[in-house]
């Protein structure tokens, strides 16, 4: 009788870990996607353990997910307990990405949510050399780089007609762009907040490609009274020095101040 108690006690116990080891944590910060008739919804919700469930807020409703191993149900339900429930959606937790289906609102819709990254990480600086250069912005346009909040890209940029510091055409004109970017962990709703730590210029000239002054950089009287100028020379010699910009035709003395913002480093290079 001896014997068998110890020899069943082993097994009483793995099993007793296994169980264990079947009940997730869901407690914390979660990116959520709700998808009805095709169309996406986002929200962020923080769940905390209360007894045999995790609940949080989300669109003014308490969500309550409760877990048995892997599989999972998502009960959205209303405030007032005069009010009807808002739906129950199952499903099941993989690779740590709860995905469900059922009913919101008497709508099919399907869940997605996955852990919201920790800002508690290194930082990462990328060196990013541009091949090319996008004229319009577009979610279609796949990124050229995956970064994470708190990363710091190093990379430069064309001028507004697609000529880069070396004088060469490499891209279509219309102000190309370098990117897009893509930041790991961003949220739609979210703020995302971009620091420019420091800019340069490329060259020591830039060109206004209509081959004129830009009337925004003289005395609006003293572009009135000035006469069109035959074979115009529109190039402007920067000198980064002292943040002074100057037309090099000399048939025309213009001289305009440069933000001193693209000339020096608006903090001290790393």
């Amino acid at each position: 009788m001896r014997r068998e108690s110890w020899a069943t006690l082993p097994v009483i116990l793995l099993f007793a870990v296994a169980a264990c080891a079947q009940n997730p944590d869901l407690s914390g910060k979660w990116q959520v996607l709700i998808t009805h008739h095709g169309q996406p919804e986002y929200a962020l919700l923080t769940l905390n353990a209360d007894g045999a469930r995790w609940a949080g807020e989300m669109f003014g409703r308490t969500i309550a997910i409760t877990a048995n191993g892997t599989e999972i149900e998502v009960h959205c339900q209303a405030k007032d307990p005069k009010d009807k429930d808002c739906g129950v959606l199952s499903g099941r937790l993989s690779d740590g990405v709860m995905s469900a289906s059922g009913k919101l609102f008497d709508e099919e819709a399907t869940w997605k949510a996955q852990r919201a990254p920790s800002p508690e990480r290194a930082a990462t600086r990328h060196e990013f050399v541009p091949t090319v250069y996008y004229n319009q912005f577009s979610g279609r346009i796949e990124p050229v780089l995956h970064i994470k909040p708190g990363d710091t890209v190093h990379t430069t940029t064309v001028d507004a007609g697609g000529v880069d510091s070396n004088g060469v055409h490499v891209a279509a004109g219309g102000n190309p762009l370098t990117g897009p970017f893509y930041v790991d962990g961003a949220w739609p709703g979210e703020t995302l907040v971009v620091k420019l730590k420091r800019v340069r210029l490329n060259r020591d000239t830039a060109g206004i490609y209509s081959n004129s002054v830009v009337l925004s950089a003289l005395d609006p009287y003293y572009a009135r009274d000035q006469k069109k100028i035959e074979n115009f020379d529109s190039t402007w010699k920067l000198e980064r020095d002292s943040g002074i910009a100057e037309v090099v035709d000399p048939r025309v003395h213009v001289v305009a101040k440069v933000a001193k913002s693209a000339l020096k480093p608006l903090e001290p290079a790393e």
